[in-house]
């Protein structure tokens, strides 16, 4: 706890002409929750409970933290007498800063300070908070659209049921719910936007605008890769190695570098590793190539616009020459239900970057809008035409292909058309609702959308995506006997899949997802500090970072106070005094 030095040996150094040598006590407290009264010194901190290996030092470190209230670690200094009392605070501050560093990097990986950060309301003035709303929304209509797709038909009985699902009006919104996704490159098009339009700097960083996406992104994909290869070791059944071992695990061990580098959408799908993660690297792509929006936007809109609109145009020009080329259907036409048909179309019609172009050209074009104007009355008559309109549009295109998963299959010209307005159309309809909502024109539907219990769960969708469809392999793949074809049956599978899939996605995301989120900022604050590199587009104010500061630590952080610790000059003397 103490350390006195050599007294004598300093203040009896001296430097003729110059300086003698000045003794300097510091006290120095640690980062503490605020005190509960009436509690032993030789308890432990409810806090720092299983925040670290019981039998590591910090943990022994930790358990005595009750202590560190009332007795502080005290050290000494020897500067020379020319030194300030000022100067020296200064000094032994900036040294403990990389203390506070090694401890800021430690709570990152707590489970109880993640919970927190997972619960925590959306209380930014900022956030566009309908979105919550919508990811949920979208996630779950994908987990059910997956419950269909993702299956092995071989463990079900009454197989012809299955043809007849087709037949069925409100089955258009699972057989068509290729569509779905575009929700989520909407969002993420319109945050991108959003957060450039709305950081204090002119000139975007590209390090960091790269950095984030892959440190984010990478470390839960590649964790979640990982846990496929120790499946095989925890199921059996008839089906089990055709539906886990061949369906999974083997593809990973194939081809699971194609994932790491963000290239998988372009392998065939049949060798794909988790198949439906080629969202992910479509999502990449589009957010690298919005650079070319992004870096003139704030300087040189009517540059950026343009830009926007050529890599729209290429998308929809692209796509068409790859429909007629390939000569694909308009969608997944479900009458032709064998796989290598259903890949045909995915692969080439789905899969490609170039394909969802629009959307995310229309979710920048929105987002730069939002933060250029965020309140406006839209007149009554032109904000109902603007939903209905918008109703509309989203309906046509998701249910208007029921005659065609009839049988009734259109030309090659009708699909080329469709292949490239349908997602348009989606994404104008959820350019509308937002705009409208945003702005507060929205009513019911922004209450809904914003409602504050869609907000942890709005933060598990990506650990959700990544995972629901492993569970479903696993309950197909140990299966002992045959399941019948019937909705009733998808739907108890669906329902235990959600469940799963987001209590799931709670344990991964502390372990893998949130340390990663938490130790980006506790870098990129560090560096801020120690070097010359400009701020990043999450620049925050002071009081931002001290508010920060409290929640991750559980702090009680004075507001004179810059960090998570105190120093304080104790004693400070020479030969002179």
């Amino acid at each position: 706890m103490n350390s006195l030095g050599d007294y004598d040996e300093c203040i009896e150094t001296v430097v003729s002409g110059h300086f003698q040598g000045q003794y300097c006590l510091l006290d120095i407290t640690p980062p503490l929750p605020k005190r509960r009264p009436f509690v032993s010194s030789d308890s432990m901190i409810k806090e720092f409970v299983n925040l670290t290996d019981p039998e590591s030092t910090t943990a022994e470190f930790l358990r005595y933290a009750n202590y560190y209230y009332h007795l502080k670690f005290r050290s000494s200094v020897c500067v020379p007498s020319t030194c300030s009392a000022d100067e020296v605070q200064q000094i032994a501050a900036k040294v403990m800063e990389h203390i506070g560093f090694a401890i800021r990097c430690l709570l990152c990986f707590s489970f109880y300070t993640n919970t927190r950060r997972l619960l925590k309301k959306d209380d930014s003035k900022d956030s566009i908070k309908i979105f919550h709303g919508m990811k949920v929304i979208t996630i779950l209509w994908v987990i059910l659209n997956h419950t269909y797709y993702y299956t092995n038909l071989q463990v079900f009985s009454g197989l012809l049921n299955a043809r007849e699902f087709g037949k069925q009006k409100a089955f258009q919104l699972i057989a068509n719910g290729f569509l779905n996704v575009e929700t989520f490159f909407f969002i993420s098009a319109v945050l991108v936007a959003y957060g450039v339009m709305k950081m204090k700097e002119k000139q975007l960083n590209v390090f960091l605008f790269i950095f984030r996406r892959l440190w984010r992104l990478t470390p839960p994909f590649m964790f979640v890769i990982a846990t496929v290869y120790i499946l095989p070791h925890f199921g059996s059944g008839p089906v089990w190695k055709e539906t886990v071992i061949d369906g999974l695990s083997n593809k990973c061990t194939a081809t699971w570098w194609t994932n790491l580098l963000y290239i998988n959408n372009f392998i065939p799908s049949s060798e794909m590793c988790l198949q439906w993660t080629w969202y992910i690297p479509v999502d990449t792509h589009m957010y690298f190539l919005s650079l070319f929006v992004l870096i003139p936007l704030k300087r040189n809109p009517k540059l950026a616009f343009l830009m926007n609109g050529i890599i729209f145009i290429s998308g929809i020009v692209v796509s068409a020459i790859s429909n007629v080329y390939y000569n694909l259907h308009p969608t997944a036409i479900y009458v032709y239900n064998h796989p290598e048909d259903i890949n045909h179309f995915i692969e080439r019609g789905y899969f490609r970057t170039y394909l969802h172009f629009s959307t995310y050209c229309v979710g920048l074009t929105v987002g730069y809008l939002l933060a250029s104007k965020k309140k406006r009355h839209i007149p009554l008559l032109l904000n109902l035409s603007g939903w209905l309109t918008s109703f509309l549009l989203g309906l046509s295109v998701l249910y208007g292909v029921y005659q065609w998963n009839q049988g009734d299959v259109p030309g090659i010209v009708l699909s080329t058309v469709y292949t490239c307005t349908n997602k348009l159309a989606w994404s104008l309809a959820l350019a509308w609702v937002t705009f409208s909502c945003i702005t507060g024109n929205g009513g019911i539907i922004t209450s809904i959308l914003s409602w504050e219990a869609f907000v942890p769960f709005s933060r598990l969708t990506y650990m959700a995506y990544l995972i629901h469809p492993i569970i479903q392999f696993i309950y197909i793949g140990s299966t002992r006997t045959v399941i019948e074809t019937t909705h009733r049956a998808f739907v108890f599978i669906y329902l235990s899949n959600v469940v799963l899939a987001f209590m799931c996605a709670y344990f991964f995301s502390l372990l893998f997802e949130s340390p990663f989120m938490a130790l980006e900022k506790v870098l990129l604050r560090t560096g801020r500090n120690f070097t010359k590199e400009p701020p990043s587009s999450d620049n925050r104010t002071d009081q931002e970072v001290k508010q920060d500061i409290k929640e991750i630590y559980s702090s009680n952080v004075s507001e004179d106070k810059n960090t998570v610790y105190s120093i304080k000059i104790k004693y400070l003397e020479t030969n002179e005094t």
